[in-house]
Parts: C-alpha cells; sequence; structure tokens
C-alpha cells in the first residue's frame, strides 16, 4: 500500500508540476531567449513595427510591440504564435522558425503593462 501511496504522490506532483509550466507564459517568457529574439525584431520586424530600443517609427497600419502586448486577442502566448506562424509582410516566404516565433512571443509580451 505504501508503494501505491508513494507513486500516486509522486505523479501527482510531476503531473500538477507539468500543469502549471506548460500553460503559464511568465514560464515560457523566462525561457525566451530576449537577445535572439530582438535581433529577429530588428532584422524583419522594425521596418514596420515601433520596437522600444530598436526603431521609433513604423508604418500607419503596424500596431507597435507594446500595443500587441497588451490587446486582449493578441495579449497571449498562443494568439501571437498562431500570428507569427502566417508569414506576413515584410517576411512573405520567409516563415520564421519555432525557436523564433517563441523567442519574438516572449520578447513582445514582455511589454505588457504590468
Amino acid at each position: 500500500m505504501k508503494s501505491h501511496f508513494k507513486f500516486l504522490t509522486i505523479f501527482g506532483s510531476v503531473f500538477v508540476t507539468f500543469l502549471w509550466v506548460l500553460p503559464n507564459p511568465t514560464y515560457s517568457m523566462m525561457s525566451a531567449d530576449i537577445g535572439a529574439a530582438k535581433e529577429v525584431a530588428e532584422a524583419q520586424c522594425s521596418s514596420c513595427h515601433v520596437i522600444p530600443e530598436i526603431s521609433e517609427k513604423g508604418v500607419k497600419d503596424a500596431p507597435t510591440f507594446a500595443t500587441i502586448a497588451n490587446q486582449r486577442k493578441t495579449g497571449n502566448w498562443e494568439a501571437l504564435a498562431t500570428i507569427l506562424g502566417k508569414p506576413h509582410w515584410p517576411e512573405n516566404g520567409n516563415p520564421l522558425s519555432g525557436t523564433d516565433i517563441d523567442n519574438l512571443v516572449g520578447y513582445i509580451l514582455s511589454f505588457t503593462a504590468k
């Protein structure tokens, strides 16, 4: 009986940790490589979007990174990953890698108002 209880205790702890880590954007942001994200943002995003410390001017209809981070429909990990997974101007035909997407999402969400 003790071995079953020990197994359930360990399994329960691992399961609860998994449930907390997987959907938790704060944990995901901690795993983002912000330096790499800044390089991608400067190379592929800054010609259209205003990005603090990178670009001060954007195009008329392109929201700033801070606006994206603070909008209800785009200010979460899943929505941003979906948006960035579909090429849009100017990177049409040059989609971002999964790592670039994760890094950019973490970087963009770092502009969320606190």
